[in-house]
């Protein structure tokens, strides 16, 4: 079987789902807006379960008729998402995957697993209308579900689509998940509960865009910060814990430690750093941080400390939409300008 190990998305834990607030006592949250009068037309489409409709005899009519009803996802399907250079048409790759036997098995387990959307499909809306209310001027993505196997947890593609591979959210003890490729540490938010979450923060990543800059640690933590800035605005009633993908324990020692890390990253010379293997754990998927960090640090504690920045800068440019906040590509400038300090405590 095909492995690959994208992430799009920052696959971390949760062990408890109760809210754990991190950070300053100043921390309170914003007022939440009313979005309920924001009129979503939301498509969520089983491209899953249309696929494995199709004839493994006869491939080719399926095809188009599938081309026909899912013009776009069947492109990016074909040619990105599943494509491993075996197969040289689009048919010939979709008939290469609906019949492996290993990939019909993932899709009984899946169409078991999520039966129904309904729930997601409730959540989701709101989701977007949270979206829509930041960003007004974006259409809403049409949603589709589909099996990656084990590749690609969702993507967007332009504007107009959004995709769920729902084949990597089957929880942490399913079978399929080779330790070799997926750790206890990602695994472990690898579940329905994370599901929202994931999906929310592959479109906030499109809006965020790429670290702009000479690619520094701190390129890196602001751009990080702002995908979870906005994931913590399309989703303000959902855990923080969920959000940051870390357990209970971890938010706490988040907020326990702020100055601490930001005295480290500062100590060490990190903050203006290029060499990416003096600070890949501070901003990617481990179990840990950097083995000079405060004691217990968790993997990613980069990415949180991105977001305190983009957090205290939005705090001190109250005016500056979410649309705005997307262009701001200078890293210094926003750090200067958020004028964050951490308090020790």
């Amino acid at each position: 079987m095909k492995k690959k190990f994208i992430y799009f998305l920052l696959f971390v834990s949760i062990s408890s789902f109760l809210f754990v607030a991190c950070g300053s006592d100043d921390d309170s949250k914003e007022s939440i807006p009313d979005v309920s009068n924001i009129k979503i037309d939301l498509k969520l489409r089983r491209f899953e379960q249309e696929i494995f409709k199709i004839d493994t005899n006869n491939v080719v009519p399926g095809f188009q008729t599938l081309k026909q009803q899912f013009p776009l996802m069947t492109e990016v399907f074909t040619q990105h998402v599943i494509n491993d250079g075996q197969f040289s048409t689009p048919e010939q790759v979709l008939g290469g995957f609906i019949k492996s036997p290993s990939v019909r098995k993932l899709n009984d387990t899946v169409q078991i697993a999520y039966s129904d959307l309904n729930d997601l499909e409730k959540d989701l809306k709101q989701a977007l209308q949270f979206y829509k209310y930041y960003f007004p001027e974006k259409i809403t993505p049409e949603v589709n579900t589909y099996l990656s196997e084990y590749s690609i947890p969702a993507f967007t593609y332009g504007d107009s689509l959004l995709a769920i591979g729902l084949d990597l959210y089957l929880g942490e003890n399913h079978t399929g998940y080779d330790p070799n490729y997926f750790p206890k540490y990602t695994t472990r938010s690898m579940n329905k509960a994370h599901l929202l979450s994931k999906t929310m923060t592959a479109l906030a990543q499109d809006l965020a865009g790429q670290a702009q800059g000479n690619n520094r640690l701190l390129d890196v933590m602001i751009q990080k910060g702002k995908v979870l800035y906005v994931v913590d605005k399309f989703l303000p009633y959902t855990p923080d814990s969920i959000k940051f993908e870390y357990t209970a324990k971890q938010m706490d020692w988040c907020g326990t430690n702020e100055a601490e890390v930001w005295s480290y990253l500062l100590s060490e010379k990190l903050l203006y750093s290029v060499k990416q293997m003096d600070w890949a754990k501070l901003v990617n998927p481990s179990p840990t941080g950097t083995t000079k960090m405060p004691t217990n640090s968790p993997g990613r504690v980069g990415n949180w400390m991105g977001y305190r920045i983009i957090r205290a800068y939005m705090k001190k440019h109250p005016n500056t939409s979410l649309e705005q906040l997307m262009t701001l590509k200078d890293a210094q400038k926003i750090l200067d300008e958020s004028k964050y300090k951490p308090k020790r405590k």
